[in-house]
């Protein structure tokens, strides 16, 4: 298109000036005789003119128009030059004789005498041209270039826009069959297209929709892969100690407790991993959006704070909790979900601790100048009324996350170096990553592997309303 328009601009300047050499070669502008040079004549002048003064005058009828004929005369009527074949240069016309050619060819040829006052007073110049000789009017000729460069540059104009036409299409044609090939299921072959910024930037955007579609794919596989697996380790389970209770293996009262026991626990390890496939089906349909109601963020936080303490003692963990929050704070979030994600970190932090270990949950109110900052006190024994920003910290002192499992451990099923002689599916933290996000709010965590001071830290900060 740059090109369009600097040739529509160009092209006519172009055409004319290409014009003007074409018809210069041609002869329709050219130089039309070739004058004597100043010594040739300079015999017949008896040093009456100046050799600058010729000059000025050969210039002249160098210049002169296709087809007319030139004598130049002297005072007495000596022809210096001439391309007249009836008067030859060096000849010396009388009046009469001159007069009587005028008269003779008259019919034929229209004569005009021209002198040169300012230059010299000493040379006439005699013309002629033919009346057959169509002598192309100057209007003429630039009408002519006129219209040669308009159809010049029309033409020029066609031949892009044809040329524009056919890139666009082929380039429209080959996203059309990319996107029919990423319709029917095939993500391996790369989009390339070339071509203008707007169809490349086109291309690129289906090229990256197509690898976010393959990995999705990926994932989705992944997930199936690894839902089976770890489903069918506990159902193993339960199917081997029911044979074995049907068959009369385990007669024994302690034995078939133990085996019940058994099932028991395995069902209930069942009925969690259904609870996480289903609340992650539950996030990606946003369905539970529309259930949403707004919640004191303190009154919630505190009865969030009692059940953890009431689960840790189970365990043996020392859990502390400070909550700071304004009560005039409220959140929009679904409750059920908000919990599932805070007790999943909870019990995480319970898993990769020991007993009597400490584990600190905190809430309290960013500040302007901190959330601004980026940073906060961890547990300001005053919060900020009419701030609008709250954040939740969960703490403990275990052995932390490895460096290289700490970018990976909200994915789908991805299983940390220190987490694969566990049970699970990998879906625990990512189901928390996948609540606070769609609620809007954000979660980081930090991690000093084997510190003394506290081995994993997770700040979840979301908006409040005051």
């Amino acid at each position: 298109m740059y090109l369009l328009f600097a040739g529509i601009i160009l092209m006519p300047f172009l055409t004319l000036i290409g014009a003007g050499f074409f018809l210069r070669l041609t002869g329709e502008i050219q130089e039309r005789i070739a004058v004597p040079v100043y010594e040739e004549i300079a015999p017949w002048l008896n040093e009456n003119m100046k050799k600058s003064d010729w000059e000025k005058i050969s210039f002249h009828l160098a210049r002169t128009r296709r087809g007319m004929e030139t004598v130049i005369l002297t005072t007495d009527l000596r022809v210096i030059f001439s391309t007249m074949e009836e008067l030859p240069a060096g000849y010396l016309v009388s009046q009469s004789d001159l007069s009587l050619q005028l008269k003779t060819q008259n019919g034929r040829y229209s004569y005009s005498l021209q002198t040169f006052p300012r230059i010299s007073e000493n040379l006439l110049v005699l013309n002629r041209f033919d009346h057959d000789d169509k002598i192309t009017s100057p209007m003429f000729m630039f009408f002519l270039l006129f219209l040669i460069a308009v159809g010049v540059t029309i033409l020029f104009v066609m031949v892009m826009i044809i040329i524009i036409i056919r890139s666009l299409t082929s380039s429209v044609t080959m996203l059309e069959k990319a996107t029919r090939r990423i319709a029917s299921g095939d993500f391996d072959l790369a989009v390339d297209i070339k071509g203008s910024n707007e169809i490349a930037s086109l291309g690129h955007s289906l090229n990256t929709m197509r690898l976010e579609l393959k990995e999705d794919e990926l994932r989705r596989s992944r997930f199936v892969m690894g839902m089976s697996h770890d489903l069918k380790t506990p159902l193993a389970l339960i199917r081997g100690y029911a044979e074995a209770i049907e068959d009369g293996i385990d007669t024994n009262p302690g034995a078939l407790h133990r085996s019940t026991t058994i099932i028991t626990s395995k069902v209930q390890q069942l009925e969690g991993m259904i609870d996480d496939l289903m609340d992650v089906v539950h996030i990606d349909s946003g369905d539970w959006r529309e259930t949403m109601q707004s919640v004191c963020l303190a009154e919630y936080l505190e009865e969030m704070c009692r059940e953890i303490k009431q689960d840790s003692e189970i365990f043996h963990r020392v859990v502390e909790t400070a909550v700071n929050i304004d009560p005039s704070a409220f959140v929009l979030m679904d409750s059920r979900l908000v919990s599932r994600a805070l007790i999943n970190i909870v019990n995480n932090a319970i898993r990769y601790t020991r007993e009597n270990d400490r584990i600190r949950f905190s809430a309290f109110m960013q500040s302007a100048a901190a959330s601004k900052a980026g940073e906060a006190k961890s547990a300001p024994e005053r919060y900020a009324p009419h701030e609008g920003k709250a954040v939740i910290e969960i703490t403990d002192n275990g052995p932390g996350i490895k460096a290289d499992d700490l970018p990976h451990i909200f994915e789908r099923f991805y299983r940390g170096t220190s987490s694969r002689r566990e049970q699970g599916m990998g879906l625990g933290l990512a189901l928390v990553k996948g609540i606070i996000d769609s609620h809007g709010w954000k979660i980081t965590v930090s991690s000093r592997e084997h510190s003394a001071d506290g081995g994993t830290c997770f700040r979840i900060t979301l908006p409040v309303r005051l």
